[in-house]
Formats: C-alpha cells, sequence, structure tokens
C-alpha cells in the first residue's frame, strides 16, 4: 500500500515538473532538454589517403570528445578501397573543429562544405539538420577492370591533362603482375580480369588508351563509367575515385558487387544555402529551394544547379564552387555545400564564406558556336544493377550544349528526368529509372540545346524489364 502511494506522488510530482516547465517555456525562459533528441549526425567521410580528427570541448555522456576518421590502413595496391564514412554524433549547436592529416605522399586539397576556410582545420556548428562533409586528399585513384574476351593481347596505357604536349603514355600496374599469368600486355587469359590503376592528382583529367582487340568501354562498380569514349580511349574528370570497366572481344560483362564501404555506394547530404542583401532561386532537376534545401544523392552524382534572382535584385557568385557564373554543374560528394549570392540591385556584393575552388567546376566558353549546330543521339539501353537501375545512351554535339532527356510511358507521362551541361564531341550519359517503374516499352526524349540557343530535339524507345 505504502509503495504504491509513493509511485503515484512520484508520478504526479514528474506531471508538475513538466507543467512547470511547459509554464516557463511559454513566459520565453529557456528549457532544458528532456531527452536526447537534440543529438544530429555529422556524417564525415575522408576521401584519398589520409585522416581526419574530430574533437570537441565539454564532452557529455552521449558524445566522444576526439574522434579518428581514415580509410583502412592495410589494403591490396590495386584496391579501390581509399575511402571512409564515419557517422559521429553530436548535440545541436556543438562546434566541431576538424583536422585533416595526409598520409605518406599524399595531400590535403579542400573540404567539401563551403563553409570550412581553404587549409586542414575547419571548425563547424552541428545545425538542426544532418550534414556530410568530405575531406578530400591528392592523388585519387583510377581502377579498371579488364576482361578478356579475346585470343590476342592488349596494352593500357594512360596520359593526363597535365602532361606536356607528345608525352609517351604511361602503362598502368595490374593485379595479379605479368610474370603471374605468364601474358605480355594488361590483356589476362581468357575467361581472367585483371585489376589496373593509377594514382591520379585531384583536379586532373586522364585519358585511357586501350590497344587490343575490340577494346570496349563499360560500366565499372556502382554504375562508374567513362565520362567520354572515342573508340579505344576513356575520358576520366578525376574529382574523386574513379572505376571503369574495360573489355577486349566484346561489351563487358559485369557482375554485381556486394561492398557497401564505398562512397560511391552511400548516399550524400547536399545542401544549397542562399545569402547576401537580394533574393532569388536555385533549383536543378533534383532540387527546388526556397531559402535553403537539402537532398539526399549518390557519391558522385551530377548536379545542374541554376540561380535566377528576383527583378529587384542580381545573381553574385557562388561561393565554394563555380564562380560568378548562375550555372553551376558539381558534382556531389567533392561538393557537400554550395551557397548562391544575391545582392539587391544598386547595393554592394555581400561579404560570404571563403572556400576552395571546387576541381569539379567547369569553365565557361568564351566564344559561342557560329558554325550550325549539329546532334544526334544513340540508342538507349536499359541496364540493371544490384542497387540501381539507369539508361544509358550517348550524345554526340558539334558544341558546349544543354542536355535534357525525359523518359515517358505510353500515355506520354512523365516517368523521369535529367539534365546534363556537356562539352563537343561524344558522351554517355546515365538516366536513372525509379524501381517502381515496371517493364515496358517506353519513350526518351532528348533536347540538345546549344549555347546561342540552337536547339535538336529526339525520341528514342527503350525497352524496360523487371
Amino acid at each position: 500500500m505504502l509503495a504504491g502511494t509513493l509511485r503515484r506522488l512520484g508520478l504526479i510530482a514528474a506531471v508538475g515538473a513538466l507543467g512547470a516547465l511547459g509554464a516557463l517555456g511559454a513566459l520565453g525562459f529557456p528549457v532544458p532538454s528532456l531527452a536526447a533528441s537534440d543529438l544530429m549526425t555529422l556524417d564525415l567521410r575522408v576521401s584519398g589517403q589520409g585522416r581526419v580528427i574530430a574533437s570537441i570541448e565539454d564532452a557529455t555522456d552521449d558524445e566522444k570528445a576526439r574522434s579518428v576518421c581514415k580509410a583502412p590502413a592495410k589494403v591490396p595496391e590495386t584496391s579501390p578501397v581509399w575511402t571512409a564514412r564515419c557517422p559521429l554524433t553530436y548535440r545541436h549547436d556543438r562546434v566541431v573543429t576538424l583536422k585533416a592529416e595526409p598520409a605518406g605522399s599524399s595531400e590535403f586539397k579542400y573540404w567539401s562544405d563551403d563553409r570550412c576556410p581553404p587549409g586542414p582545420v575547419c571548425a563547424l556548428a552541428v545545425g538542426s539538420e544532418a550534414q556530410t562533409v568530405v575531406a578530400l586528399f591528392s592523388p585519387q585513384r583510377v581502377v579498371v577492370d579488364v576482361w578478356n574476351n579475346s585470343s590476342h593481347s592488349g596494352a593500357l596505357t594512360s596520359t593526363l591533362s597535365s602532361d606536356p604536349a607528345g608525352a609517351i603514355p604511361t602503362p598502368l600496374p595490374c593485379d595479379p603482375p605479368e610474370d603471374a599469368i605468364a601474358q605480355s600486355g594488361v590483356t589476362p587469359p581468357l575467361g581472367m580480369k585483371r585489376t589496373c590503376y593509377r594514382d591520379v592528382p585531384l583536379g586532373t583529367e586522364v585519358v585511357l588508351h586501350a590497344v587490343g582487340d575490340t577494346p570496349a568501354w563499360g560500366l565499372g562498380k556502382y554504375g562508374d563509367a567513362c565520362d567520354a569514349f572515342a573508340g579505344a580511349e576513356c575520358s576520366l574528370g578525376v574529382g574523386f575515385k574513379r572505376i571503369v570497366a574495360l573489355n577486349f572481344g566484346k561489351q563487358p560483362t559485369i557482375p554485381p558487387y556486394s561492398v557497401v564501404s564505398d562512397p560511391n555506394d552511400v548516399g550524400v547530404i547536399f545542401h544549397v544555402a542562399k545569402n547576401g542583401t537580394g533574393s532569388g532561386t536555385v533549383g536543378s532537376k533534383s532540387l527546388d529551394c526556397g531559402e535553403r534545401c537539402q537532398a539526399k544523392l549518390l557519391f558522385g552524382t551530377a548536379q545542374n544547379l541554376v540561380a535566377e534572382a528576383n527583378s529587384d535584385s542580381r545573381f553574385v557568385r557562388w561561393s565554394g564552387a563555380c564562380g560568378v557564373s548562375p550555372r553551376c554543374t558539381l558534382a556531389v560528394g567533392p561538393v557537400t555545400r554550395v551557397t548562391a549570392v544575391f545582392d539587391t540591385v544598386g547595393k554592394p556584393s555581400a561579404t560570404t564564406p571563403s572556400g576552395a575552388k571546387s576541381p569539379t567546376s567547369r569553365p565557361q566558353q568564351s566564344r559561342r558556336s557560329r558554325s550550325p549546330f549539329r546532334a544526334s543521339v544513340g540508342r538507349p539501353n536499359f541496364v540493371r544493377g544490384t542497387r540501381s537501375r539507369r539508361i544509358r545512351f550517348t550524345v554526340t554535339v558539334s558544341a558546349r550544349s544543354s542536355i535534357r532527356a525525359v523518359l515517358t510511358n505510353a500515355h506520354g507521362r512523365r516517368v523521369s528526368s535529367g539534365a546534363w551541361e556537356i562539352s563537343r564531341g561524344k558522351r554517355v550519359l546515365r538516366l536513372g529509372v525509379p524501381r517502381r517503374t515496371g517493364r515496358g516499352t517506353y519513350v526518351l526524349n532528348v533536347t540538345a540545346r546549344d549555347e546561342p540557343g540552337a536547339v535538336k530535339r529526339f525520341k528514342r524507345r527503350v525497352h524496360l524489364s523487371r
């Protein structure tokens, strides 16, 4: 009886305390947190060979005062695992100091968040939303999985955009080595795979050269592919680790993979913010921003942001990437937060956070094409992976162009859409397909527009299988 009475009295006291806290809050007094609901996640990533030390002051019982995030210490030379992901939990408004430390001969380049200053130390306040911050080191690794369906030997070399004119292409080391398979060149015996690689400075472009019997480039792990290819050459912009496939003799057959520790396979929280004395809008195919916005996207996903100022304002610049052009093309992961700056017409530019320019930023052409605009679209192919479904198609243009693709069903209803900015030449583009989309025949509508405004439109049928 006495125990029951005490329990009831304790319950009444607890209810009374909650009521008192509510009354304090109504009067404007600060109310202490009664639960750990204010804990937020800082999704810390390391891309390349190095580590990041995260530290806070006055850590509570549910926080760590010091955490170290780094890639695995011992991995095979040809391993693509040059990355680390470390979800860290902190209380809201906690200031976390991040310190990047390169390993071996690597060099720290920049942070993915535009609030971080240049240099290896960045202090960030944990907000009310989860956020991703990536530390990028140089070099990054380019990996080529080579299959052989030919009885002839082949070779694989590479050149960099920074190489002098006429430089001799560099052979790629491979695993297993040549003496292990008694084979010259990089082509393995029939039915065998070799993995070749090269470490490339962050922000450069590498061109892979394949010499052999009918070389064909294809999808590597996690759906990565050449940014552009022409015959036996594959071009890659190295803003992060890249993995592609090469098959001598026929189109590559890529087996499913179950590795989930790579950042290409994990969603990145991407933020867009606005700053300045003016106002405007920012959007892309997957984002429609008000005051600010965020989305969870795959590492390496291309974003084509467009900033439009309101009638009483003007667009000034981006902070962290892309410079002063209102069109901003970037890769998510190397950039996880970017700010669009708008100013009221007639007022000076606002002071904005400084940040290193992303190597994924693309310079704008100073001259527009004066020759007739030409464009073509190849036959689309449906690619079904373990975690994604995509339509791959090639677009060839005679000048820098904006490409928009819309996939519609038999009733003309939109299923998926995408937009890209591409330079002159041939590019392989990939359009994601929602998993709920049923099998059947669909129409891919592609619009190509060059900088002066000339437009070419195409329709291609594509069959989707489950």
